[in-house]
């Protein structure tokens, strides 16, 4: 069952072949006919059959297109990981390099020395 095969290709008048575009679901605006008759209707069949491959090709790039993206997902995700895990590296040498212990501190004010320097 071809588009430009025996099925959908109907007689009209008894004069010529012709191919109504609605019975594969195109609906048209009414300034056009729904037959394709005649030389067009050659031309169309030869249009289809150039067209197989560049459906292909299409299929093919989008493909090529959503495994882009989801690779562009998996590397986005693991930049988040990283920076959240860089934050968490920060606050801990933060708070390793300045420690706040209370007890640190009010030993070094208690030798009747309460000037501190840094």
């Amino acid at each position: 069952m071809s588009l430009c095969g025996i099925d959908f290709i109907t007689k009209m008048d008894g004069r010529q072949n012709c191919f109504n575009v609605t019975h594969v679901g195109f609906r048209l605006p009414r300034r056009f006919k729904d037959e394709i008759c005649g030389v067009e209707l050659t031309n169309f069949c030869t249009s289809a059959q150039e067209a197989g491959p560049l459906y292909i090709a299409a299929f093919v790039g989008c493909l090529v297109l959503v495994i882009g993206l989801i690779h562009f997902m998996c590397c986005l995700s693991a930049n988040y990981a990283h920076i959240k895990d860089g934050i968490k590296l920060r606050k801990y040498e933060d708070a390793a390099k300045f420690p706040t212990d209370e007890t640190e501190f009010s030993t070094l004010t208690k030798g009747g020395n309460s000037k501190t320097t840094y």
